[in-house]
């Protein structure tokens, strides 16, 4: 009997270092198109699903899913928990086999997956990933059975192992039958991250995708991975990015800096170097509150920060309100003041 195989990509909008990543455009396609894309060249695929959650700022995921014509789920548990929401989603829609994609690698390879998958139904394994050469393996994409990823779920007893896709598979490898299989040969020779975090990786993507993109084909992982042994300078472009470990904690940050010809350029500058770096180096989100020009405003957002602009007659008063409500409504776990005077 045919095993049913259903694509799972994981996305929310919350991302703390790049909120909304998933529906960033690159090269006219939102980076979930690129997965999607990718994921209808892997012939084995039964159905692919986008897994959400049930939140409203999720509400545009669910739409991107209808225009892409493929389902969705708007998981109702707690948000944080990634485990349970793929298992609800798996057995939702009736899979044997499930794909897990992150739906942050827009460079996920269709053979490799076909190949994982084949190799998992060939051993009758519960999981089929590829093997480990100098530290590297495919990102993006793991395989299991539904009664594999049910243990998953059972196994995963602290919150930092439900928040990660494999949390618990980082400490217990032994609980599931594993196949591994070899990758081809060049893609071992990828030294580089190739998700999306940070807008220093949103920039290194797009990038990829401006040299090699063409509208109806996918961009082959072969090609970008001798792109980068041409022009290994497209490397500096995210290479200080510090990659999560499983138990680093996310913090969210509020700046409240201005600029303008009397206070100068100076807080905001100083403050912009100080949120690229926790952003990149310690996961941190950032946002702004300033009283700056629309020119400043702009400058702020193409660096990826998100930005409450303040009008510029309000009161010291209502100005501490807007910067606390606008902080708590954030989730913020710290403010950060840079300010000539005081508020």
């Amino acid at each position: 009997m045919k095993k049913r195989i259903i694509a799972i990509v994981i996305a929310r909008m919350s991302s703390t270092r790049l909120p909304g990543k998933v529906l960033i455009d690159i090269c006219g396609r939102p980076m979930l198109g690129h997965i999607v894309d990718r994921l209808r060249r892997v012939k084995s695929i039964d159905e692919i699903v986008l897994a959400t959650t049930n939140k409203n700022e999720d509400k545009p995921l669910i739409e991107f899913a209808k225009r892409e014509k493929i389902k969705s789920f708007a998981y109702k548990g707690d948000p944080e928990d990634v485990v349970n929401r793929i298992r609800k989603t798996a057995e939702r829609f009736y899979a044997d086999i499930i794909v897990n994609v992150n739906g942050d690698c827009p460079l996920i390879n269709p053979s490799t997956i076909e190949n994982l998958i084949q190799a998992l139904i060939m051993h009758n394994a519960e999981r089929a990933l590829t093997s480990q050469v100098n530290g590297r393996r495919h990102e993006g994409v793991d395989i299991f059975t539904l009664r594999a990823w049910q243990k998953v779920d059972e196994n995963s007893t602290k919150s930092y192992q439900r928040q990660n896709t494999t949390g618990c598979l980082h400490e217990r490898p032994d609980i599931l039958r594993t196949v591994e299989i070899e990758d081809e040969p060049i893609f071992y020779e990828l030294n580089h991250r190739i998700w999306v975090d940070t807008p220093a990786d949103l920039n290194f993507i797009r990038e990829i995708y401006k040299r090699l993109y063409k509208p109806g084909e996918i961009v082959d992982l072969r090609k970008v991975i001798r792109l980068l042994q041409k022009e290994p300078e497209l490397m500096e472009i995210n290479s200080y990015v510090r990659q999560k470990k499983l138990q680093d904690k996310s913090k969210k940050i509020v700046f409240r800096a201005d600029a303008s010809r009397e206070v100068g350029m100076g807080h905001i500058m100083r403050c912009l170097a100080l949120a690229q770096q926790l952003q990149e180096y310690h996961f941190c989100g950032v946002n702004f509150v300033t009283k700056s020009s629309n020119g400043v405003v702009d400058m702020i957002r193409e660096r990826g920060f998100g930005v409450k602009v303040l009008p510029q007659g309000i009161s010291k008063n209502d100005e501490l309100n807007e910067v606390v409500n606008f902080s708590q409504d954030y989730g913020a776990d710290r403010i950060i003041l840079d300010l000539k005077g005081n508020i």
